[in-house]
């Protein structure tokens, strides 16, 4: 009696199974993220594969990009289309989200990038990750860059309150970003917040005293490792001189370029520049100047719109608006002010840096600034410009060639801060500027504090 062939049976495959070697046979689909993400700075978002039978798998990605990067991911699998139109439009309005279609590539770019930036400090996406990560493009060189920004300017951040108090994260942070390189945001019960000073906790750091003509090799080691810190004007001197005396003759030049045109620019002090402004005005502006460094809250709020009511075509007031809807992180309130005073005042050289950080158009940004040499062609009603005007400008040129690449151009511009002595909120821009060029020349300049130890 022959042999039967016994027969294969082909099982189906499992969710899980399934998308870890075909989803990504299946062509994306629609995608969607939380319509508020560029100013909330976290994305809740949603990326479809389209099944041949017409239904949905869908994965779910949860992005902090302040700080830890992939939070949470989950899938769903094979799911008609009606019962993801009810996971979108839920009739519990708690759980509701407003979401916004998307094309993939940003998705890709928010996701990935945020890894990316987490990673740096120690933050690693879960392990369901490990699977839903096949539900997104494979990450190679196909899909196209976005910039995207994480952080607050490319410095991590962390939110307190009473919920989270953040300890273990401010922990990992002051060891893997080194204390003073990121920002700490408290967050206060009606939704506001207000960020601490660089140096509320300057009596934990400890500094290196010596110059660095004197330094020793444990000196030496303690700055590298970022165990030890030097002051603000030190090391932006120390830093950014490492950093020049690393290029070669060409590259030197075009930052002795910058330096020259800045040779040209007439600045004054920024007393010099009041004394078209009435008593009254200068007075109630320092007042609330004083509050919004010190306690911004909503009832301040009100105040400089009372403000604004009493001086309508004074400028000051307005930007003290800014200001204070920063310190509150009202950022969506804070962009629409800044693009409206740029219309209503764009000879001013603030309006015109609030402006260039929160413009979305790139091309309008490189018409202005790609070709500057001289910030006199730029304003040319403008005879002299104030100090603070200089430092808001400097801050922009700095931002606008770190997200070029181009860090010989930011560095020089950078050195132009040296220039001046900073105090108060300026100094704090001067800073924030300076740590988040440091970030991306950080690896450079190791090197060449190793170069130079070796020498």
């Amino acid at each position: 009696m022959g042999n039967k062939k016994s027969k294969i049976i082909q099982l189906p495959l499992s969710p899980e199974n399934y998308i870890r070697t075909r989803v990504r046979n299946l062509p994306i689909g629609d995608c969607y993220i939380d319509k508020d993400w560029e100013e909330v700075k976290s994305a809740n978002i949603l990326v479809t594969r389209r099944h041949s039978n017409g239904n949905l798998t869908i994965g779910y990605y949860f992005v902090d990009m302040l700080l830890e990067g992939l939070k949470e991911t989950d899938f769903y699998f094979n799911i008609d289309p009606v019962l993801f139109n009810n996971l979108l439009n839920p009739l519990d309005e708690d759980e509701k989200i407003d979401y916004l279609k998307i094309d993939y590539p940003l998705i890709h770019n928010i996701i990935y990038g945020a890894i990316d930036f987490a990673w740096e400090y120690d933050f690693n996406p879960p392990k369901e990750f490990n699977l839903t990560q096949n539900i997104l493009a494979e990450d190679n060189d196909e899909i196209e860059i976005i910039d995207v920004e994480f952080g607050e300017d490319g410095i991590p951040v962390v939110l307190v309150s009473k919920e989270l108090n953040q300890k273990a994260n401010i922990a990992k942070l002051e060891k893997t970003a080194g204390k003073g390189n990121f920002f700490v945001y408290h967050v206060k019960e009606d939704g506001t917040a207000y960020r601490e000073d660089f140096d509320d906790n300057s009596e934990d750091i400890e500094y290196i005293e010596t110059s660095i003509e004197d330094w020793d090799e444990t000196d030496m080691a303690d700055f590298i490792s970022g165990k030890k810190k030097i002051n603000f004007e030190s090391s932006a001197k120390v830093i950014l001189s490492l950093y020049i005396e690393s290029l070669n003759k060409k590259d030197k030049k075009e930052i002795d370029n910058i330096l020259d045109n800045f040779d040209k620019w007439k600045i004054i002090d920024d007393f010099d520049d009041s004394v078209n402004i009435a008593n009254a005005e200068v007075e109630l502006w320092d007042i609330l100047s004083d509050k919004t460094n010190d306690a911004p809250s909503l009832e301040l709020l009100d105040e400089i719109n009372e403000a604004i009511e009493q001086f309508p075509s004074s400028y000051y007031f307005k930007s003290l608006k800014g200001m204070c809807l920063e310190k509150l992180c009202m950022f969506k309130e804070e962009k629409k002010l800044a693009l409206e005073l740029f219309e209503s005042y764009p000879g001013n050289v603030t309006a015109f840096c609030n402006f260039i950080k929160f413009s979305d158009d790139k091309e309008v940004i490189d018409s202005f600034l790609k070709d500057f040499s001289n910030i006199h062609n730029l304003f040319p009603e403008k005879e002299y410009f104030t100090v603070t005007e200089v430092v808001h400008f400097i801050n922009v040129m700095v931002k606008y060639y770190l997200d070029k690449k181009d860090y010989n151009k930011a560095v020089g511009y950078a050195v132009i801060f040296l220039d001046f002595e900073l105090r108060g909120e300026l100094k704090k821009i001067a800073e924030i500027t300076f740590f988040m060029l440091f970030l991306q020349i950080e690896d450079k300049i190791k090197e060449a504090l190793k170069f130079k130890k070796i020498k």
